[in-house]
């Protein structure tokens, strides 16, 4: 069974990927890392959260509460123009918030997460898979305190960036835009990467029947992962919104990242190619920028270009089925 980590700044999407992770049963979950979208201490009760509600007692590991360079320099402000709250139908919702979900009684472990990365991934006897879907800080981190350990790392799979699409900036994805050092340490560590980037995980955006068909499993982890599409719908719908034949679309970019693990089908194109990360305080700044000239640098990701939404469907209706009726 394939070990793996899990990076997450849960948030909506990286919720659906929790709950595919650990009802799969095909995966060796060792410990999940939390980073910031909303403050650290709210991602890391979301995620205990998730866990709770799966009666799992998976590690949780608290990740940096900012990012490694970008706060430093007061030359290169942020405008917090992500997750802010709409009002739909006189009743405020956000992309991402606090879960109603109870708490349980466990609680984040006291060693940090860059450090669990070290010391785990050190003395491992196995290759570990780590599975990114938040800013990548704590990674990078761990691999300032400990180069070696990329040894010991079988494949990242990262969800970042965009190829010939953005949403945080002109030019930048948001996990990517929050810590761009991080990212670009990350993405030439010399690992195996395969990079979802939006371009792949909007062509899955899942449509109302496929919602309609994880409603109908009538598990508590099918009526929480509809719950958090419903919000997501509501928000993609006023902020960038996504449509086909059928209607709206709602992405559930994380969850692909599992998907991809169990189901490799899921993902349609993949090219690879040379990445790298804009960092500087210009309007480029968080940009992933890819390499496509004749004689391009060596390639140091898989980036996935294109993604199957019926076969990520199928998977959330096979897996989000596990654990009986609410």
């Amino acid at each position: 069974m394939r070990k793996v980590i899990m990076d997450v700044d849960t948030g909506s999407d990286d919720a659906v990927a929790i709950l595919c992770a650990v009802l799969s049963g095909q995966l060796d979950v060792v410990g999940i890392c939390t980073e910031c979208l909303l403050p650290i201490q709210v991602t890391t009760d979301n995620t205990l959260k998730v866990l709770h509600l799966l009666g799992s007692k998976i590690p949780v590991y608290r990740g940096s509460h900012q990012a490694m360079v970008q706060n430093l320099n007061p030359l290169r402000k942020r405008k917090k123009v992500f997750n802010q709250p709409m009002v739909v139908d006189g009743k405020e919702v956000r992309m991402h918030m606090p879960f109603t979900l109870p708490l349980g009684d466990e609680r984040p472990q006291e060693k940090d997460a860059a450090s669990f990365y070290a010391d785990y991934l050190r003395s491992s006897k196995e290759k570990v898979t780590i599975v990114l879907t938040g800013p990548m800080t704590n990674l990078a981190l761990a691999l300032l305190m400990e180069p070696s350990i990329v040894d010991n790392i079988e494949e990242l799979v990262i969800m970042g960036g965009g190829y010939q699409m953005s949403n945080v900036t002109l030019c930048a994805e948001s996990n990517v835009f929050r810590d761009p050092e991080a990212a670009q340490r990350v993405l030439n560590c010399g690992a195996k990467i395969t990079l979802l980037p939006l371009d792949a995980t909007h062509s899955a955006s899942l449509n109302l029947a496929h919602q309609q068909r994880i409603q109908a499993l009538g598990t508590p982890f099918s009526d929480f992962t509809v719950e958090l599409m419903e919000s997501r719908r509501a928000v993609y719908d006023r902020s960038q919104p996504l449509a086909d034949e059928t209607g709206s679309l709602v992405p559930l970019h994380d969850v692909i990242c599992i998907a991809y693990l169990l189901r490799p089908e899921v993902l349609t194109l993949i090219r690879q190619c040379h990445c790298q990360v804009s960092c500087s305080d210009g309007p480029a700044d968080g940009q992933t920028i890819i390499d496509n000239r004749s004689y391009t640098a060596p390639p140091n990701v898989h980036m996935a270009l294109q993604a199957d939404r019926d076969v990520l469907a199928d998977f959330l209706v096979e897996t989000l089925g596990k654990g009986g009726k609410a």
